[in-house]
């Protein structure tokens, strides 16, 4: 099967490429440029071991913090589990990647 992510691969992890729930190993969080509707913003990006980067929204930062606490400098080594789930966004159901409330 030929989809969009083949013609158009996102430098990102997104639902589409992730597809299965995925325990991963932070390596390091940057912040990062990253081009938005609006330009380049500045995000935090979450770096995975074999796995893309993730850009973490508010969500999946404080399901990590949960975990692991608020300060971000203790979060390399630490194992999240990652999942696709159903979200309204913007007014419509899309997936996305979620970090789990717990690795398993």
């Amino acid at each position: 099967m030929t989809t969009k992510e083949h013609f158009f691969p996102s430098k990102y992890l997104n639902a589409s490429v992730l597809g299965k729930p995925t325990e991963a190993v932070i390596e390091a969080l940057r912040e990062e440029d990253v081009q938005t509707e609006d330009g380049l913003e500045k995000k935090p990006v979450l770096h995975l071991k074999g796995l893309k980067p993730l850009i973490l929204n508010v969500t999946n930062w404080k399901s990590i913090a949960k975990q692991f606490g608020d300060d971000s400098t203790k979060w390399p080594g630490k194992t999240i589990r990652l999942v696709v789930v159903e979200v309204d966004a913007f007014g419509e159901v899309k997936p996305a990647v979620r970090v789990a409330a717990k690795a398993a």
